[in-house]
This record gives C-alpha cells, sequence and structure tokens, in this order.
C-alpha cells in the first residue's frame, strides 16, 4: 500500500518540484520534508491542505483515503477535512485521524478556516447534536457566551460544550443527560484550556 510519503514524492516527480521548492510551497522546513517523505513523520491536516492545493489534488486523496486524484466537486464549494479524532496536546488533526472530506459553501465561510468534526457522543442531544453527527468547525481559539464550541481541557480528548465565560471563569456546559455529563468549571489561569473551533453547523448521521 502506497505511503503518504511516496504519493507526495510521485506529485512531486509529476510537476518536476524539487524538494526545496515543494517545502516552500507546502510552507514547511526542508527537515519536516524530508520526514514527511520518508515517514519519519506523519502529515497534519495543514499539510494535506496544502498538497491539496499546490498539487490541485482532492483532499482525500492527500490524505490517502481515496486514489483518486481528482476533485469531487467544484463550483463555489471548498473540500475540508473531516476527522474522528483531534490531538489533545496542540489540537491538531493528523492523517491517521482524517475519516473523510465534506464541501461547503465559499461564501459562507468568509475567508476562515473550518474542519469538520464526528461528535464523539451523546452529550449534546438538547441542542440536536447526536452522536456521529459531523459538525462543520470555524477554527478559532474565542468564542462569545452561549457559543458551542469544541475545545480541550488539560490534555484531554477533544469534547464539544456550550461556552459561558465571566473574568477568568469558564463553564462548559452540556445539553444532554446531565447525571451522565456534569458542567466542567475551569479557571483558565491554573487549568490548560484551548478553544479548537466553533460549529457553525450541523450534518446529521443517518
Amino acid at each position: 500500500m502506497e505511503s503518504f510519503g511516496e504519493r507526495l514524492t510521485k506529485l512531486m516527480r509529476s510537476v518536476g518540484l524539487t524538494d526545496a521548492n515543494t517545502a516552500l510551497l507546502l510552507n514547511v522546513s526542508k527537515q519536516r520534508l524530508e520526514n514527511l517523505l520518508t515517514g519519519y513523520s506523519e502529515a497534519d491536516m495543514d499539510v494535506i491542505v496544502r498538497v491539496a492545493e499546490v498539487f490541485n489534488v482532492s483532499c482525500e486523496y492527500a490524505a490517502m483515503l481515496s486514489d483518486v486524484p481528482q476533485v469531487r466537486e467544484s463550483g463555489n464549494s471548498k473540500e475540508i477535512i473531516v476527522a474522528e479524532k483531534i490531538s489533545p496536546y496542540d489540537g491538531v488533526i493528523m492523517q491517521k485521524d482524517v475519516v473523510g472530506t465534506v464541501f461547503i459553501d465559499r461564501d459562507k465561510m468568509h475567508g476562515k478556516d473550518y474542519f469538520g468534526f464526528i461528535m464523539p457522543d451523546d452529550s449534546m442531544v438538547k441542542a440536536r447534536i447526536l452522536k456521529n453527527d459531523m459538525l462543520i468547525v470555524r477554527k478559532q481559539h474565542f468564542a462569545t457566551n452561549g457559543d458551542i464550541v469544541v475545545a480541550v481541557v488539560d490534555d484531554g480528548d477533544a469534547i464539544v460544550r456550550t461556552y459561558n465565560r465571566t473574568g477568568n471563569v469558564v463553564v462548559l456546559t452540556c445539553e444532554g443527560d446531565s447525571m451522565k455529563y456534569k458542567p466542567i468549571k475551569i479557571d483558565t489561569v491554573e487549568t490548560k484550556f484551548n478553544i479548537l473551533g466553533k460549529v457553525d453547523e450541523v450534518r446529521i448521521s443517518f
């Protein structure tokens, strides 16, 4: 089975790009590119998206989910990555956690970056977000009270909750079974807390 590094090497050769030029176009160091080509390190979402853009292939192809390089849709839609997991340490989506792609309207994006995230549990059912629904998430590290966010607390798994903040205290509230899912109260001075994005849309899983 072809590796990411082998596929990237093939793409580079197909257009005659050198390692130096490829590193520049992908916005990575020469060492990072070498690590990607040899399999020493894994591609993340940003690299996957840049490979798709630079070589004019689909994100699915760049993420090793398809052997068909052509983008399935075009026009005014943009392909974004959908993940089932997000790194708890830095909020990065790695290639192994990408489960597919989806298309969203460019006009609704307003130049912002988005990703898709599979809802991991039933903590937000009262907000009409069910387990395995696809969330279209705007990448940002801030939120307004009442926003539904994807966040990480103390290097735990990414969670989806309603955000409220007063001073240094953040409360992440579930919209599900209150016995099973308790509000999470965070002192942002003492506790590591990272907002990965705001949920803009929910696509129901059938």
